[in-house]
C-alpha cells in the first residue's frame, strides 16, 4: 500500500482544482479529520487514510506533529467525495 502526502494528493487530483489547505478544509468541516489532521478510526479501518507522528526539534526543542496520507484506495474515495462537496446543484 502506497501512502501518499496531501501534497502529491492536491497535484494527483489538480484536475478538481483544489488544493491542499481546501481539502484539509472541506475533511475538518466533514469531521472526518480533527484540527491536528488525525482521521476518525473508521477511516483509518476503511483503508482510505493514515497518519505518522514525526518529530522535529525547534530551538533546541522537540515537537511533535502529525503528518496525514491518503492510501491508493484513499485517493478514489477523496475524488467521489470532494466531487460531490465541489458540485453545485
Amino acid at each position: 500500500m502506497r501512502l501518499h502526502t496531501f501534497y502529491q494528493v492536491a497535484r494527483i487530483l489538480g484536475d478538481l482544482g483544489i488544493g491542499r489547505n481546501k481539502i484539509f478544509e472541506i475533511l475538518m468541516k466533514k469531521e472526518i479529520i480533527n484540527n491536528r489532521h488525525i482521521p476518525q478510526q473508521k477511516f483509518i479501518d476503511a483503508g482510505y487514510l493514515q497518519y505518522k507522528l514525526k518529530e522535529k526539534y525547534l530551538a533546541s526543542k522537540k515537537i511533535y506533529y502529525v503528518v496525514l496520507y491518503a492510501t491508493d484506495t484513499g485517493i478514489g474515495w477523496l475524488r467521489n467525495l470532494l466531487i460531490d462537496e465541489t458540485t453545485v446543484v
